[in-house]
Order: structure tokens, then sequence, then C-alpha cells
């Protein structure tokens, strides 16, 4: 599976080089904190694949540092910043589920009360950061709530989300919200440019959303590959040359968010190439002959239906529902969203997507 630093960031104090559209917000929070008006909770939101997490290590190593710079980077060398490194840092706490995908319960918070209402040993802050913040469940969010409202001095509370919504209002409104965008697609092909070399960097990045670690994650062979694979029996269940509940059982894996998040690419492709023959941005540039070969052909009231189940597939992966069932009502969705069975149209490598009869 594609993985950014998103999905497994290195350890908070072991600092990496900053990211070019982050330097904005870090800025801000620096003049803060100069003026003494740091806040004691920040909420970091945005879509994956923009850093939030990556800047949420630097902005707890830079608080626990003892000699920043003097834009407030950590230094990297004094002996907070070690114990950082090493994980074992006293007056830091990193909240998150135990597996991917789970819950943080409601001990987890309770331990971070706790230790929130000591003195740090080195005098200074202490920093908390929960990723992702909406993995709480009611219990958690209840006990850390309590802490919002009277928190202890000299705290640092760092709540990293890509879903802010499933959060408690109660949660967000007592947190400063600090909003990750995409940046621009030249600050983005610039920095994507050094780092997926004999890739083509603009499809990379149209197919990650304009998300530079996102795309950066996809630079790879075999991922690009797998796309190729997928996209092709994409078009094989929609045209009813491949069997839904087979093809289900096949994209079953590591690999299955990829799968859907790619599906729920090429279907919203599919809905702008109803509207227009040359829509002005397209997540799929590489594969709109064959998309606009066959959005002529599926319904508009089905297609909205499936790209309302690609949405909810993605957001139930986090839950507890199976993720086989939930794929292959998506995929049987899929297959009924033709009017008839048209002509299988070629492939970018100039093949039929292959039936199941077939092989």
């Amino acid at each position: 599976m594609a993985e950014t630093s998103e999905q497994h960031p290195e350890p908070p104090g072991r600092t990496q080089p900053p990211l070019p559209w982050h330097r904005e917000l870090w800025s801000r929070l620096s003049t803060a904190r100069r003026g003494e008006r740091f806040p004691h909770a920040l909420l970091l939101e945005g879509s994956p694949g923009l850093g939030k997490r990556r800047f949420a290590q630097r902005l707890a190593a830079s608080l626990l540092c003892a000699e920043p710079a003097g834009d407030l980077e950590p230094c990297g060398t004094c002996r907070s910043c070690h114990l950082l490194a090493v994980g074992n840092h006293p007056a830091f706490r990193l909240i998150e589920p135990e597996k991917a995908g789970g819950q943080i319960r409601v001990d987890a918070v309770r331990e971070c009360v706790a230790r929130d209402g000591l003195t740090s040993q080195s005098g200074g802050y202490k920093v908390t950061v929960i990723q992702p913040a909406e993995a709480m469940n009611a219990a958690a969010a209840n006990a850390f709530l309590k802490t919002l409202e009277e928190p202890a001095p000299w705290t640092a509370m760092l709540l990293v989300s890509e879903q802010p919504s499933r959060l408690p209002a109660t949660i967000r409104s007592r947190c400063q919200r600090v909003g990750f965008t995409t940046p621009s697609e030249s600050v983005a092909l610039a920095w994507l440019a050094e780092r997926a070399t004999g890739v083509d960097a603009g499809l990379l990045l149209a197919l990650a959303a304009g998300s530079p670690l996102k795309a950066e994650a996809l630079a790879r062979a075999e991922i690009l590959k797998l796309r190729e694979q997928r996209f092709d029996e994409f078009v094989g269940v929609l045209v009813g040359g491949l069997d839904p509940v087979a093809t289900a059982q096949s994209w079953q894996g590591p690999d299955l968010r990829l799968s859907i998040e790619w599906m729920s690419g090429w279907a919203l492709d599919l809905a702008r190439l109803q509207i227009s023959d040359a829509p002005p941005r397209v997540f799929n540039p590489d594969r709109l002959s064959v998309l606009g070969a066959t959005a002529a052909s599926i319904p508009p009231q089905r297609l909205h239906r499936l790209l309302a189940k690609t949405l909810h597939a993605l957001r139930a992966l986090d839950t507890q529902l199976n993720p086989h069932l939930l794929l292959e009502d998506l995929l049987l969705e899929l297959a009924t969203g033709v009017y008839g069975a048209p002509r299988l149209p070629k492939s970018a490598s100039g093949h039929h997507p292959r039936s199941k009869r077939e092989s």
C-alpha cells in the first residue's frame, strides 16, 4: 500500500526539513509564541498528504527544545531534542490508536490528564499530540474536554485530524483551528520533482488531488502498475465483462483503501465527463479516452449513487464495518450502472479487460 509520512511519521524529535507550504503557518504560530499568545490547544486539520503530523512533530520539538533557532525551529542537538528523538521525553505524550483504524480509548486520555496536572521536570512546556483526534471514542472525548475547559499552565495540546467534523463541537470550539490547504500546483510540482524522478509528477499530483505527500507515496512502479490493473478491472465490472463479487474478493488486502480512493477518482471523472467533454480538472488525465467512451452509457442517477457509496466506503474503512461487504456492495452497484453491455473499451495498454470466463 502507498503510505505517506502522515501514516507512519518520524519520531517527533527527528526533525525533517520544513515543507514549503508550511512556512506561513509556522510563521504565524512563531509570532504568537514570541508575543506569549500561543494557544493551549491547536486543531491541525486538512486533507491527507499535506504533512499535518509532520508539522505537529516539528511544533512539539520546538516547544520542548532548550535552544530553538531564531525562527523557533528545534535545534535537534540539545538533551530535550535527543530525549524526544528516542521517544523518552518526560514532558511529551503521543496518543494514537493501538492499531490502524482503531479507537483512542478513555484510559489513554485519563493518563494524559493526570500527567498534565504535574509540573514539567524541565520547567517548560508539556506537550500532547493526539492523532487522529477523531479516533477518540465518546468517553475519551469527554475526558479530554475536561482538560480543555481547565488547562494546566504551560501545556500544549496538538490535535491532528483529517475529519474534524467527527469531533464534538465542544472540543472544536475550544481549540484554535489551523487549516492545511493544498499548495499551489507550482509549489507542489517543484517539491515533488526532486523526489519523484522518472515519473510524471503532474500525473502523480492529479491522482493525489493536489496533496504532495500522497503524490510522493504513489511514485513507485508497483503502485502505478497496480493502478493500471485496478482500472482495467473497474472498467471490466462497469461494462459487464467481470464478475463484481469475484473482483471484490481479489481487491482485498493492504491496498484496499488505495483501490477505493482510485475508484472514487474514476467515478468523479466519469461524472465530470458527462457534463463536459473537456472538464477543467480531472484526477486521471491519462485515462480520459477510456472514461470518456464509457461515460455516456451510465445513467447519471446511478453514477451519483455510486459516488455516494464510494465516499461512504472510504469513511467506513475506519469503522468496525466489514470491508469485504462494503467493497462487494460497491462493485455490485458499479455493475448495475450501465444501460446494457457495450463493447469493452481498450485499456491504456491497448488490451481489453478480460472477463472471468476468459481467464
